[in-house]
């Protein structure tokens, strides 16, 4: 019979077992250079707004505190100018500094650690707007840095280099949009960064374009982009970005430079629109294509990519034919010369908004079947999200599909466009998106973030030969996580208001991205899950910035502020928040778990019984034996008496 040792199933209660568990925190010490900086306007100069810093994470978010409030002073020129108010810059740090600038033009810069000021600078704005050149509306969208000088564009396109540290001024390019050849009431105005090739010293910019005078009159402009020597302040070239008033036949076969002398040089264009014999017509109406938008400077190939702005700006369509070349695309330019490498049109004959918002684009390098690629990345506000061979200007995957799509024209079309359509043609038609991707992405751990809105319209008369939208419905936008390699869609995100304006950040493994209605997000950067939400109490435009103080400490910079969503409610001047780790860090939580261990059965095993068979075996008695032992000696005797008796 088997014997159990021990009761099967036997279990160990280990009780009141203590598990310490610490939030991960990583102070200054030890930790690298990397990130301390936010340098570019979009981090660096591939414009991927990723901060690799490792001090705040996805683990120790949460126990983030507020280290300071900046409260932005009121515009001097309210009531005077069509400024807008708050921010619209995402912060630079650099060596410890935080520098803003207000959309009235005043920069500013404010010490990381407690937000004092250090200096500011305020160019004479009523003297700058009083040019007969300049738009009626003010606004700037990026600062950027090189070198240690701070680079901003003020309302007439001048360019600002400031020192650093000091706030004196060290480079100045005035009136950059000043005298642009093609019509004699252009009307511009500088809102966007430059942007430097390095090694030449060649500094390129663009330009925002107005509709309307001061009075109110209708007001033309001409996109383009100029590079100037960062040495001596010149000119070196100009391209158009359309023809001039009136038009120009051979359009659609050419590209214009305007070199630093005045001469004119032809080249030509390459791209994914066939000839157009005609394209934009004959007008005197022809507007657009203004390149408001940060550029990309590769500073490994000096090739600058420029996103322009759409074309006709509300003009009714039918009065400007064809795919209107160059607006509402990407183009990669030579940034010593100027020249056209190639061009992508995302939405030929654009009669709904379909170019690139606030930023052109980012670069990457990525792999795509096995093999390395450098990529462009992009989002439009046609609805689709793209990614393009460098070089080449090639899609690398298909375009994607961002949020609501209806009766969206002409949109990622190409060559099937319909080059003649107008916005007569729609009239009653709801179409989705009206506004689609209207803020600059982000890239990170091989993922393009980009957000998208759910606008919806249609088309009314706004005057003779215009048009513009009327929002259908409520307008809501999703935040996607696309695969770089694939475009595959790997997370998305609801948000319940606008996204505009507002640049994506990606720092230790969280998105951060702030809605229109001043809602601010950090979701986790693998999954979307939210991480942490909070209202700024005010108006969500920029992007977050992050940097760390003079002794090294990672801080989050968030403003907000300005005027109300869409225009409506109170306006607010702005506000700067600086937000960073606990000076002192937190006790380990201790915590208290019961832990059941099972432990594993000891089994005894019952050996089979030793069976013993009884065999039965016959035996011989005695007697028997006797009888067998006198028979065997009578042979004996017999046989030797028989041998005696024959030998006889």
């Amino acid at each position: 019979m088997a014997i159990n040792l021990f009761r099967a199933g036997i279990v160990v209660l280990f009780s009141s077992l203590l598990i310490f568990s610490v939030v991960p925190i990583h102070n200054s010490e030890g930790q690298s250079s990397s990130g301390k900086n936010w340098e570019r306007a979009a981090f660096d100069d591939n414009n991927s707004s990723f901060n690799p810093q490792t001090q705040i994470t996805k683990d120790n978010l949460q126990i983030l505190q507020v280290k300071w409030a900046y409260h932005i002073p009121p515009s001097p020129y309210a009531g005077q100018l069509g400024t807008l108010a708050g921010v619209r810059t995402r912060p630079l740090v650099i060596d410890g500094i935080v520098y803003i600038a207000t959309a009235y033009n005043r920069l500013t810069a404010l010490e990381a650690e407690t937000g004092k000021v250090v200096w500011s600078f305020q160019p004479n704005l009523t003297a700058l707007t009083s040019k007969p050149y300049v738009g009626n509306v003010i606004d700037v969208h990026h600062i950027t840095s090189y070198g240690g000088i701070i680079y901003f564009q003020a309302a007439d396109c001048t360019i600002f280099g400031l020192d650093a540290k000091q706030g004196t001024v060290k480079l100045t390019i005035p009136e950059a949009c000043k005298d642009i050849p093609g019509a004699p009431d252009y009307r511009f105005q500088g809102r966007t960064s430059p942007v430097i090739y390095e090694k030449e010293g060649v500094l390129i910019l663009g330009s925002a374009g107005v509709t309307t005078t001061p009075s109110g009159g209708r007001a033309h402009n001409r996109g383009f982009v100029a590079a100037y020597s960062t040495t001596t302040s010149n000119l070196l070239w100009r391209w158009f970005i359309i023809p001039p008033l009136g038009g120009d036949p051979d359009w659609d076969s050419k590209y214009v430079i305007q070199k630093g002398d005045g001469s004119i040089v032809t080249g030509t264009p390459k791209g994914n629109v066939p000839p157009y014999k005609g394209d934009w017509g004959n007008t005197d109406k022809i507007v657009g294509g203004a390149t408001w938008s940060l550029m990309l400077m590769d500073q490994e190939t000096g090739i600058v990519y420029v996103a322009t702005g759409y074309p006709g700006e509300g003009l009714d369509a039918k009065l400007i034919p064809g795919p209107n070349l160059y607006a509402s695309s990407l183009v990669a330019l030579r940034a010593t010369t100027g020249e056209m490498l190639w061009y992508y049109q995302l939405t030929p004959h654009a009669i709904i908004l379909g170019d690139t918002a606030f930023q052109c684009c980012l670069l990457a390098k990525i792999e795509i079947g096995g093999k390395p690629v450098k990529a462009v990345f992009l989002g439009s506000r046609n609805g689709y999200a793209y990614a393009f061979d460098a070089e080449k200007g090639t899609p690398l995957w298909e375009p994607v599909k961002l949020g609501l799509h209806l009766n969206n024209i002409n949109s990622n079309a190409g060559a099937a466009a319909d080059m003649q359509i107008g916005q007569k043609d729609l009239l009653g038609k709801t179409i989705c998106p009206t506004i689609g991707v209207y803020a600059p992405p982000a890239f990170a751990y091989n993922t393009f973030y980009v957000t998208a809105q759910n606008a919806c319209g249609t088309f009314v008369s706004s005057g003779p030969d215009r048009y513009s939208t009327s929002q259908v419905g409520p307008i809501n936008s999703t935040l996607y996580a696309l695969d770089a390699s694939t475009g595959k869609i790997g997370w998305q995100f609801f948000m319940p208001t606008q996204y505009q304006g507002a640049s994506l950040t990606v720092s230790g493994g969280v998105v951060y991205a702030v809605d229109r209605g001043g809602t601010f997000y950090a979701l986790d950067a693998d999954t979307g899950k939210p991480l942490k939400t909070m209202g700024l109490g005010g108006l969500g435009r920029t992007g977050v910035g992050i940097g760390a103080d003079k002794k090294g400490n990672m801080m989050l910079f968030v403003t907000s502020g300005g005027s109300g969503l869409g225009g409506a409610g109170s306006v607010t001047t702005g506000i700067v928040m600086a937000y960073g780790l606990p000076d002192k860090l937190p006790e380990p939580q201790v915590i208290t778990k019961e832990v059941i261990k099972e432990v594993p059965k000891e089994v005894i095993k019952e050996v089979p019984k030793e069976v013993i068979k009884t065999v039965t075996v016959e035996t011989i008695s005695p007697i028997s034996y006797a009888a067998i032992g006198i028979g065997v000696v009578l042979v004996v005797i017999s046989g030797v008496l028989f041998s005696r008796r024959k030998k006889a």
